[in-house]
């Protein structure tokens, strides 16, 4: 097993599915949904994404989200 798909295998197990992790960072929504109002396109950079649920979650909520990450591995 590589590096890359035993962590990717320990993220999914101790951190929490896809799914989990997107309902728990909903939490955030009252200090990130008053800057869509602001008038200005909302833009985030995610350094470190990992699997990039934040970056799903700003998405669907209307923000231009983009994400970089070391790990090719938790990229793709």
């Amino acid at each position: 097993m590589s590096q890359t798909s035993f962590y990717r295998a320990f993220e999914d197990r101790y951190r929490g599915s896809r799914d989990t992790i997107k309902e728990r960072l909903r939490a955030y929504a009252p200090f990130t949904d008053p800057l869509l109002q602001q008038g200005a396109p909302a833009v985030a950079l995610d350094l470190g994404c990992g699997r990039g649920e934040w970056l799903e979650l700003l998405g669907e909520s209307g923000f231009e989200a983009r994400g970089v990450d070391l790990d090719e591995g938790m990229l793709a």
